[in-house]
């Protein structure tokens, strides 16, 4: 199963998308940096609500924002996640891998936490803060048992 399209993406295509979709990416960083959340959720099932803190399902009622979401959606991002230093646009992927954007909320390069937990590879993209990243489940595994 595939979400985002049938290819892989690469970096290069990403760095054109984000240019692009710069100002729509830049407005949700802004509304997800502002909320009191730690951990936040917006997948692309329901664009009106976001789950916060691992459990809790709330309504975003700001209509400006949900437009944004909508238009991110259509634009072929299925998951934005905020955790830790970092907030996260998923624009493909498959049941191993994930690859897509990622703004670092404090300037520190992101991390592996909760918002890319199997980050395999991380670069930085053409404005700061940026990166374009990946996530690969059976490399990271793999790069576990080989630290053991």
């Amino acid at each position: 199963m595939f979400i985002g399209g049938c290819a892989a993406l690469t970096m290069e295509k990403m760095e054109n998308f984000f240019d692009k979709d710069y100002d729509l990416l830049s407005e949700m960083v802004t509304y997800m940096t502002n909320l009191e959340y730690e951990s936040i959720s917006i997948n692309n099932k329901e664009s009106s609500e976001m789950s916060v803190d691992s459990s809790t399902r709330i309504a975003i009622e700001d209509t400006d924002i949900i437009k944004v979401i909508n238009k991110l959606k259509s634009l072929g991002y299925s998951t934005i996640s905020k955790g830790d230093n970092a907030i996260s646009f998923l624009r493909w992927s498959n049941m191993d891998n994930g690859r897509g954007v990622v703004y670092s909320i404090d300037g520190n390069e992101p991390s592996s936490d909760y918002t890319l937990p199997f980050l395999t590879k991380l670069e930085p993209l053409s404005k700061p803060n940026w990166y374009y990243y990946e996530e690969d489940y059976n490399e990271w595994r793999i790069r576990e048992q080989s630290k053991q």
